[in-house]
């Protein structure tokens, strides 16, 4: 049960980590939504934010098949199940 609290909140922390950096990166390369006509906001807005929660959520899971308790021996078991479900999410 430890393990799955960890996970989670090790993808909360990875979240509000990633989350300004990959904001500063829209901005960086312009991946941003313009304010005009149709839209309500007033400044730009990054588009790529979904990569972060993208991101926060997938490093934990992948690493889970590398610790050492029945949770990753689990895991390690069905790998290929876990790669087949990590990339259909991608």
């Amino acid at each position: 049960m430890k393990t799955y609290i960890c996970t989670y909140f090790a993808a909360a922390f990875a979240a509000v980590l990633l989350t300004p950096i990959v904001i500063w990166i829209a901005r960086r390369i312009g991946a941003v939504d313009r304010p005009n006509a149709r839209s309500i906001h007033k400044r730009p807005i990054p588009r790529i934010g979904g990569a972060a929660i993208f991101l926060a959520a997938m490093i934990p899971v992948a690493v889970l098949p590398f610790l050492n308790n029945r949770i990753g021996e689990h895991f390690a078991r069905v790998r290929v199940e876990l790669v087949t479900l990590l990339g259909c999410a991608t």
